[in-house]
């Protein structure tokens, strides 16, 4: 499972925990609760470690809109405030959260389309994270969406905007993004289409060190949707400006969805796509763990994957395997392959009890570098507890790993998290731990 820069360490993303969750898309609900933490290495170095017990607030929250009349609102969020006893740190807030708000102008026509999240990157890329090399990133992005008919209901123009801006707290990495594009769309079928598209961007940097760039695709593509599988198609021919540079190279997307049975699907994927830093903090692509350092410039992603998903009434399991690389137009030192597995497992025993497992391997190996690299493996156990319908106590032991090249972040970590929290209001939310991101 690929992850943006600066992410936090596998066990550090567990945001869904267990089962018993509703699976209405307009499920609303607040969880309160505390944490006590004990880590073995709280500033995670290979020389002297030194422990600590953390005491955290937790808030996890999700709400829909529901029925309100062409407006389509959502609100969510896994947010925890951190209290580091051995006086090495201070409190500071971790976690995500993401608002956004679709509101249908014309109906069928135009939609106008606004979000804004946030979450933790790393201040130096290259250190790992601790609670002084971890800022927010804030992500916003509004636009419009206007759909042609054109002369048939099954030809259609498909016209989009976007301004997108995402700023940091400590670094100097804010960009600006405005992109456009123009689909036409031919239904081939009520559960198939074809489409054309063109599409530009333009990506400038608030700071004068990063250059910023502009880019124009073209892109063909089908999509079929059928009774348990669906597939989309697309290549094309990209072209990046940086600096008085061209660079072109072609595009292609493979993405193939089989329901396997009815709690059961498997995702396979395969791209080679064009895009930038711009794009990985907004969740569009990634590269990896940016182990280097922050690089802005263009360069093209290569990926292959599989997902692997059982959404049972008493079991939860998730199995992802990537291979990535990355190669740069003009900073060909960061070329790099990606390498990461990752499993999930939980189930219920009997009404209260739920047990799991959770775990990850990453690496990154930088070939123009001597083949420098970077790896990290995290594994845990989970338990949790139902004492009321709304009351819960959760248990997660854990272990991180890290071996790297650079800056000596070599690490060793032994940790645990106890936690008791509460749900508030709508419905009675999963069993779940805040997440374990000191």
């Amino acid at each position: 499972m690929l992850t943006a820069p600066g992410s936090l360490l596998a066990s550090e993303s567990l945001e869904y925990l267990f089962a018993a969750r509703d699976e209405s898309p307009a499920s609303n609900y607040l969880s309160l609760g505390a944490s006590l933490d004990y880590t073995d290495n709280i500033a995670r170095q290979d020389v002297s470690p030194q422990t600590d017990t953390v005491i955290g607030v937790t808030a996890a929250f999700e709400w829909n809109s529901r029925d309100w009349n062409r407006v389509d609102a959502k609100l969510e969020g896994d947010l925890a405030y951190f209290e580091y006893s051995a006086g090495r740190y201070s409190g500071d807030i971790t976690g995500s959260a993401l608002a956004s708000v679709d509101i249908d102008l014309v109906r069928n026509y135009l939609e106008w389309s606004t979000t804004n999240s946030f979450r933790q990157t790393r201040i130096t890329e290259i250190a790992v994270v601790t609670p002084d090399n971890r800022q927010i990133a804030n992500q916003f992005s509004t636009g419009p969406r206007l759909n042609i008919p054109l002369g048939s209901r099954r030809l259609n123009m498909i016209l989009n905007g976007k301004f997108q801006r995402a700023t940091y707290s400590v670094s100097t990495e804010d960009s600006e993004t405005l992109l456009g594009q123009a689909t036409l769309q031919r239904m081939i079928s009520d559960r198939s289409a074809f489409t054309i598209s063109a599409a530009a961007r333009d990506v400038s940097y608030r700071s004068s060190a990063f250059p910023g760039y502009r880019s124009k695709s073209v892109t063909a593509g089908w999509d079929a949707v059928g009774a348990r599988t669906t597939l989309s198609l697309s290549a094309g021919q990209s072209t990046a400006t940086q600096q008085g540079r061209t660079f072109k190279n072609p595009t292609a997307q493979v993405a193939l969805s089989r329901q396997l049975s009815p709690k059961m699907t498997l995702d396979i994927f395969a791209d080679q796509l064009v895009v930038g830093a711009a794009d990985a903090i907004h969740g569009r692509n990634s590269v990896a763990s940016e182990s280097v350092g922050f690089n802005t410039d263009p360069f093209l992603i290569k990926r292959l994957g599989v997902n692997y998903l059982l959404n049972g009434t008493t079991s939860f399991a998730s199995i992802s395997g990537s291979l990535e690389r990355n190669l740069y137009d003009v900073s060909t030192i960061d070329n790099r392959h990606v390498y990461a597995v990752s499993f999930d497992f939980y189930r219920n025993i009997a009404s209260r009890w739920t047990v799991g497992a959770f775990g990850s391997i990453s690496e990154e190996k930088f070939v123009q570098r001597n083949s420098a690299k970077s790896s990290l493996t995290s594994f845990g156990v989970a338990a949790g507890y139902r004492l009321t319908g709304r009351m819960q106590l959760g248990l997660t032991l854990y272990r991180n790993q890290q071996e790297s090249d650079f800056l000596n972040s070599n690490f060793d970590e032994t940790a645990a998290r106890f936690s008791l929290s509460k749900d508030f209001g709508g419905i009675v939310g999963p069993i779940r731990l805040p997440r374990v991101a000191r």
